[in-house]
């Protein structure tokens, strides 16, 4: 009897983590109401059934440190499991419950879960976090606290209503059947018995980006990240100076005939104007909207139009590095 009390109390940690994850993702279609409630409400219940599978695989990872506990000291008795058991949890639900609102909070700006990209941020935290005000951040601490206190809240008492105490079992037997445990946490962790593990394409099920994204679970998406998380290192710099010197040099040797001029003035004076977050949808000559910015589609008549430019990244400072370099021309 007292070891199926233990097994109970396994599937119980491992349930209070996926439903926490259920909790998080209303909290986060709510935080993002306006996005949320443009899908019809079948798509809405069709994030939380995809997004169920990768839950199961976030719980999954939360398990692993509890599992190796128990597989050493599973057949003690309840101080020494619940003790244990129960910091992990209120500690890791402290973590989750503010790398949810952090997460909540870039999806607003960014349009993408919590990755390693703001650790390239970390040398720069002021400027960062220059335009997030003191009520957002307020705002924020107050919605982690009540995540925080609700989960945790139905954690103690949840338990108090099942489990009363466990009495020590036989060490041999209980470790077999922990370890046992621990190999079935497999099958939520890698997402089934398929060839493929858990990856982000197996809970994409819509047209609409916003409600792929919101059936991904933020807490295996930042830990898939930082697992893939390539070398921090300058990517621009990607030869050796005096060969990148050489070959600008020699994107400068023109034949003659083979370019004319195009400005009226031997020394022009040359102003860079970037417009942040300009985007060519409203740009007429771009394939834009029409009579959005009528002066900037008389400047694009007027002087020389440059129709095929792509993107160099997502963030300012990609853009700057491209518009003063060339890169990635």
């Amino acid at each position: 009897m007292e070891i199926l009390k233990k097994i109970a109390f396994f599937f119980y940690v491992f349930l209070y983590w996926t439903l926490f994850f259920v909790v998080v993702r209303v909290v986060f279609l709510l935080f993002h109401a306006t996005k949320t409630f443009s899908l019809p409400f079948s798509d809405i219940l069709a994030v939380f059934r995809h997004g169920l599978k990768m839950d199961l695989s976030a719980a999954g990872y939360l398990m692993i440190i509890p599992v190796l506990y128990l597989l050493v000291f599973g057949h003690k008795g309840h101080k020494v499991i619940f003790r244990f058991v129960t910091i992990y949890a209120v500690s890791m639900t402290f973590l989750l419950s503010l790398l949810a609102v952090v997460d909540m909070d870039i999806y607003k700006y960014w349009g993408f879960h919590l990755d390693t990209t703001p650790l390239t941020y970390l040398g720069h935290i002021k400027e960062a976090t220059a335009s997030v005000s003191g009520w957002e951040i307020f705002s924020l601490l107050l919605l982690m606290a009540i995540i925080f206190a609700v989960s945790t809240g139905f954690y103690f008492v949840a338990y108090k209503s099942i489990f009363t105490s466990f009495l020590p079992t036989p060490a041999v037997f209980t470790n077999l059947i922990f370890l046992f445990l621990a190999g079935l946490l497999i099958l939520p962790i890698r997402g089934g018995t398929g060839i493929a593990p858990m990856n982000a394409g197996q809970v994409y099920f819509h047209v609409n980006t916003y409600a792929n994204h919101a059936a991904i679970n933020y807490f295996w998406n930042l830990g898939n990240s930082l697992v893939n998380m390539g070398s921090l290192r300058n990517p621009y710099a990607c030869i050796e100076k005096e060969k990148a010197e050489a070959r600008v040099q020699s994107l400068y040797q023109t034949n003659a005939g083979s370019s004319g001029p195009v400005l009226s003035s031997s020394r022009p004076n040359i102003l860079f104007i970037i417009l942040e977050s300009f985007t060519a949808k409203i740009i007429e000559p771009l394939g834009g909207e029409k009579d959005v910015t009528p002066c900037f589609n008389r400047l694009c008549k007027e002087g020389i139009l440059f129709s095929h430019v792509y993107a160099s990244g997502d963030r300012s400072e990609k853009a700057m590095v491209s518009i003063f370099s060339g890169f990635p021309a």
